[in-house]
């Protein structure tokens, strides 16, 4: 069933509508006629069932609020180190496939893409990314890609677990150990393809980050933060 995203928050006494961009979907390309039914989810992350009323544009009629069930129950902000091309998108892509609530790209080092001027749209386009990700996944919430972080501005962020990935460190913990006490919500920071200088790791321990290993492989930019989402994934019984 198809899902879409309101950007605002349903009056189950009202009729649902879409926007401009929605309904060419819905008409256009999926060529949806009346008493078809779609996934509805607001900005309290209500989801619905809704049957749409279609004529020249597309509203909806509540059926019934469908029970949240793709979701673990934790926060989850990916920290990742940014990465050049269409691999930062395929990694957005995924990461909101695979159940990330708040993706973070981070200012390092040794990241090769720099941030310019043009972030505010680059950030929109990924949020859309986001989106699309979200749609095709059924997610229950929306997805929420911020704006770039300095490693100063992402110590501010509180969460029940903090960790870093890097295999440099000597008497790094297993990441499965760092699973297994109930979370709520977890920070986790991936490096780019420069990987992490070593005062950057440094810094993050000192406030309050916990090093972790990724098993006896290197994992590409891209892959690091994606096991990690598995991993969280299976431990909390999700797969």
């Amino acid at each position: 069933m198809q899902q879409y995203y309101v950007n605002y928050n349903i009056d189950e006494s009202q009729k649902v509508e879409f926007d401009k961009e929605q309904c060419h979907h819905l008409l256009k390309v999926l060529r949806m006629k009346s008493g078809d039914v779609v996934y509805v989810v607001d900005t309290d992350a209500n989801k619905y069932v809704v049957e749409l009323e279609v004529g020249d544009t597309v509203y909806g009629r509540i059926v019934k609020r469908h029970e949240a069930t793709s979701e673990m129950g934790i926060r989850i902000y990916l920290a990742q180190g940014l990465i050049k091309g269409d691999r930062w998108d395929y990694f957005l892509q995924k990461a909101c496939e695979f159940g990330a609530t708040d993706i973070i790209p981070l200012v390092l080092k040794r990241n090769v893409v720099k941030v310019n001027d043009g972030i505010d749209k680059k950030i929109e386009r990924f949020n859309k990314i986001a989106k699309e990700a979200a749609e095709q996944s059924k997610r229950d919430i929306l997805p929420k890609v911020h704006k770039p972080m300095t490693l100063k501005e992402l110590v501010k962020l509180d969460a029940d677990c903090k960790l870093v990935a890097y295999e440099d460190v000597a008497g790094s913990t297993a990441l499965k150990d760092s699973l297994s006490k109930p979370i709520e919500s977890i920070i986790f920071v991936a490096g780019s393809e420069g990987g992490f200088d070593s005062e950057e790791v440094a810094y993050l321990k000192e406030n309050g980050y916990q090093v972790v290993g990724l098993g006896p492989r290197i994992l590409r930019a891209e892959s690091a933060s994606l096991y990690f989402l598995s991993a969280l994934s299976y431990e909390k019984g999700m797969i």
